[in-house]
């Protein structure tokens, strides 16, 4: 049941992106106000990522010796899965969008850019190449603390770090209008980078960590979680902090940086009510069907744009092109489904064994 869920929220995610991203470039003088609510989305993905990576380490390392070759197995299957996606999607966008030159010059920062490396901070949507890749890094480490600790402290701990940033953040502001900042320092906690998201020093691996503690939580504590207002609640604090940290200065300044923690906070629960309820939630099959093929989605959405621009179906500030673009929206569904395929196969990837016995964690998270 849980899967269902996480997917319906990854497809529900990827369609408002989407749409966002649409707007931005084709139709931002009608709907520039959501500005800003496409990165707070792609927030639940890392919270999402961090809940199935659970699960994978949890599978994998359950009664295996060598801890060290399994974690670089998990290392080799992350890297299929994201590198050939990201190439193809990199090598054509600069065809389409100026901004993504870069990804065309010979240079030593453009290798990096597509090895995705941890300090690389690459063109328009493909930062979230290298925050996931971060993650990924960070997920077997996370994992085997999960297993020692109990859940309910890991997150205070993740929480109590975010609260640390955000100081720190703060001050570094105050240094730097005061014009005493530090140049590295601002760099790294208070502007966006390599290691930044949300405006916080890599708070895309404290939501997944936050993700990566869901499963125990849920485990441990699923009856007093169980709450359909619970979920409802946070979807709504979700909605309200997500348009409040739009921008770093949206009510005064630096509120984005005061009010992004409520906004990490409305993710988690957003999530963790999600999957101990689950909820009843609209048009299901079809979320959940996309939800299992995001990341080829969110890769390809913009060079779907550009090509239906180049055919002169999509117009700038045009309804009838809008709607035109959501016909055809199944044209580049297909296309990711296919992908998707041809990669598995290419990669060799097969099912468990149908014999291979689970974790207990997952057999009571699977009903």
């Amino acid at each position: 049941m849980h899967r269902k869920t996480t997917d319906y929220i990854k497809g529900a995610a990827v369609a408002a992106i989407l749409l966002a991203h649409y707007v931005q470039y084709y139709f931002n003088r009608v709907y520039a106000w959501e500005e800003g609510f496409a990165l707070a989305l792609v927030s639940l993905f890392f919270v999402l990522s961090g809940f199935g990576n659970f699960f994978s380490l949890a599978r994998r390392l359950d009664g295996e010796s060598s801890t060290a070759r399994v974690i670089a197995r998990f290392y080799f299957d992350r890297a299929v899965g994201i590198y050939p996606f990201f190439w193809l999607a990199a090598f054509f966008m600069p065809f389409f969008f100026h901004e993504y030159g870069v990804l065309h010059q010979a240079s030593f920062t453009t290798a990096a850019t597509y090895l995705a490396l941890p300090y690389v901070q690459p063109p328009g949507i493909f930062w979230f190449v290298v925050a996931i890749i971060q993650c990924y890094l960070a997920a077997p480490l996370l994992y085997l603390i999960l297993v020692k600790v109990r859940p309910a402290a890991f997150v205070r701990t993740v929480f109590f770090l975010v609260n640390v940033t955000l100081l720190i953040t703060v001050f570094v502001l105050l240094l730097d209008r005061a014009g005493l900042a530090i140049n590295p320092l601002k760099t790294v906690f208070a502007f966006r980078g390599a290691f930044t998201y949300r405006y916080f020093f890599l708070s895309n691996i404290a939501l997944f960590s936050l993700g990566m503690a869901v499963p125990p939580l849920v485990r441990e504590y699923g009856g007093h979680l169980k709450r359909p207002a619970f979920f409802y609640a946070s979807v709504l604090l979700f909605l309200l902090s997500a348009y409040f940290t739009r921008n770093p200065d949206q009510l005064f300044p630096f509120s984005g940086w005061y009010l992004t923690p409520v906004l990490v906070a409305a993710i988690f629960c957003l999530c963790l009510f999600a999957v101990a309820t689950p909820p009843r939630l609209p048009i299901r099959g079809l979320f959940s069907h996309v939800g299992k093929h995001i990341y080829p989605v969110y890769l390809f959405h913009m060079l779907f744009f550009a090509l239906l621009a180049a055919a002169g179906i999509v117009k700038d500030n045009s309804f009838l092109s809008f709607f035109l673009m959501l016909v055809l929206l199944p044209v580049l569904y297909s296309f990711c489904l296919i992908l998707d395929k041809v990669m598995k196969l290419f990669s060799g990837k097969l099912p468990a064994p149908a014999g291979k016995p689970r974790p207990e964690i997952i057999q009571g998270l699977s009903q």
